[in-house]
């Protein structure tokens, strides 16, 4: 994605501090600060409506519509936002016994009863790109497995910035927030809050995770997941559960974003993106 600040054009994240909640103020560590000479903060605090001896209210008062019903507005977003869970794609986790060795290499052994790939061929739009990935997913007792098989289009870029290295995404949304678990092809993973989970949260949601990536070809990586239930706030899932989930491959060569489904917006935003339908 390209953003646009003042006179600072760049592809990753300028570091807003909470854009899912309309807060575009820029955080103390954006690039934009070090970048951009002369750049100075929006003072957002001192804009519209202001306390004064001369305004008769304060708060000023919000007129709603006649009729307004704050509870009937809460239920309909609430059913609004079925239907939109409803309306998205679903993916059958394939069931396992066994459980995988993680070290990165996905073995024709373990990962026989995972069925077709899950194709990662689309960019945050939703319109197709490539070069495409494969991802299995199996479903385990204690834990969910996942796999991503990594064609790049170009010379592998090690590292661990997010943006700017080679890297998976596996996102899922629970109540709390986004659980956001990004690796790298050096092998380096994190548990990152950019979701919205607090960040007391998002350490806890690492615990018992385990990673393993392997680079075959300097242009072809793969990796391997697993991850505890209790990592995505499920203490033993039920028959049927579907967890909102999305799929990421960050391809630098390629200058692709590569995802199961578009989301319109951030690669982690699972409830935008498709459903994952547990046996």
């Amino acid at each position: 994605m390209l953003f646009r600040s003042g006179n600072w054009i760049g592809s990753e994240d300028p570091g807003f501090a909470d854009p899912r909640k309309l807060d575009f103020q820029l955080r103390r560590k954006s690039p934009v600060w070090q970048e951009v000479p002369g750049f100075e903060r929006i003072p957002t605090e001192k804009m519209g409506l202001y306390k004064d001896e001369l305004r008769a209210t304060w708060p000023v008062p919000v007129q709603r519509p006649d009729g307004w019903d704050p509870k009937a507005h809460e239920r309909a977003k609430a059913e609004e936002a079925a239907r939109q869970l409803a309306a998205l794609p679903v993916h059958t986790a394939a069931k396992t016994e066994s459980g995988i060795e993680v070290d990165g290499l996905i073995r024709a052994e373990e990962w026989r009863d995972a069925g077709e790939p899950m194709v990662l061929a689309k960019n945050p739009g939703g319109d197709k790109a490539a070069p495409a990935s494969d991802a299995w997913i199996m479903a385990g007792k204690d834990a969910l497995y996942v796999a991503f098989d990594n064609p790049l289009g170009g010379p592998l870029q090690a590292g661990t910035s997010w943006g700017q290295c080679d890297a998976v995404e596996v996102a899922c949304k629970i109540p709390a927030g986004y659980v956001v678990l990004r690796g790298y092809a050096n092998g380096h993973w994190e548990s990152s809050a950019e979701g919205g989970l607090a960040e007391e949260a998002a350490k806890q949601a690492a615990q018992g995770v385990r990673f393993a990536a392997r680079t075959a070809e300097n242009d072809r990586w793969s990796a391997e997941w697993e991850i505890p239930w209790r990592a995505l706030g499920i203490a033993k899932p039920a028959p049927g559960t579907q967890l909102p989930i999305n799929l990421t491959v960050r391809k630098v060569s390629a200058g692709q974003w590569i995802m199961w489904q578009g989301t319109g917006g951030w690669s982690f935003q699972a409830d935008k993106a498709g459903l994952l339908h547990l046996p």
